[in-house]
């Protein structure tokens, strides 16, 4: 059980919001969420169902919150005593490997490498990492139409065009209203309907390869959000997106790590059937 009082500073704050700032060595905020609809918190001692529900300097929070089990339900490709990488299956969401600190995300439908820190510290480092750009991150895709440049960089600002319910699409903006979005792509094979890319994203924007892709008119094979119209007679059950590596050095030991995920089984007959062995 953790008992918190309500600062000057923290006062109106949302309940969910002074929490998640509260405990923030806590990795689970559904596990928060979850507390509070078992009712399970209480402000002043009494209980209180809304998360959004408006706080006052003083008052005194109680919240019982069950220690989430680390999920395994993936493979482990690295683990150590302060991070872990899993090969995050299509279909599976960054949010759902409960029990670790998230630090950076794939799309659901996105197959590949994901990091996860242990502990709060690590985290920290982390995604420090990220934003300083020390992360390496490479990309294979499957793209609709027949490509013919074989390198190219696609360097703009994407933000937020649109809003629906359960998601979000992002598009090329103007710089003061969106950040700069840089990917390398190198074309590795190609078909008459079709295109084998390697990207690499210099920067970690939503859907940055996926827009990208798209804006060059090839969306990823699969992508129904970001493509309308296929010239690909082959339509995948997801989009054909895997994060394959991840390279960086360990914050603690130094140590380089170059981490691998292998592409998977449905991946693995599109690009059969595509391109040949």
């Amino acid at each position: 059980m953790s008992l918190l009082e309500v600062s000057v500073k923290d006062s109106g704050q949302t309940l969910l919001s002074f929490l998640r700032s509260a405990l923030s060595a806590y990795p689970s905020v559904k596990a928060i969420k979850r507390a509070i609809d078992a009712k399970q918190c209480k402000i002043n001692g009494r209980v209180e169902f809304f998360s959004t529900h408006r706080l006052r300097t003083g008052d005194l929070v109680e919240i019982v919150l069950e220690v989430a089990k680390p999920n395994l339900s993936a493979p482990v490709l690295f683990e150590d005593s302060e991070l872990i990488l899993f090969d995050k299956p299509a279909g599976k969401t960054s949010e759902s490997f409960e029990g670790f600190f998230l630090v950076h995300r794939l799309d659901k439908e996105t197959s590949g490498v994901i990091l996860f820190a242990k502990t709060p510290e690590m985290r920290d480092l982390l995604i420090s990492l990220f934003s300083k750009r020390k992360v390496d991150k490479e990309y294979l895709a499957i793209c609709d139409g027949k490509m013919v440049q074989e390198k190219w960089v696609c360097d703009d600002f994407l933000g937020k065009k649109a809003a629906y319910q359960g998601g979000s699409l992002y598009g090329k903006v103007p710089k003061e209203k969106g950040k700069r979005a840089v990917t390398h792509f190198e074309l590795l094979r190609a078909c008459e309907t079709a295109s084998y890319v390697l990207a690499k994203p210099i920067t970690g924007r939503t859907h940055q390869v996926r827009v990208h892709l798209r804006d060059r008119g090839h969306p990823v094979l699969g992508d129904w959000q970001y493509g309308k119209q296929f010239k690909c007679p082959l339509h995948p059950k997801r989009h054909l997106l895997h994060a394959r590596l991840l390279f960086f050095v360990h914050p603690t030991t130094g140590k380089k790590l170059e981490i691998r995920a292998p592409l998977s089984k449905d991946f693995l007959e599109a690009q059969k059937m595509l391109f040949g062995a």
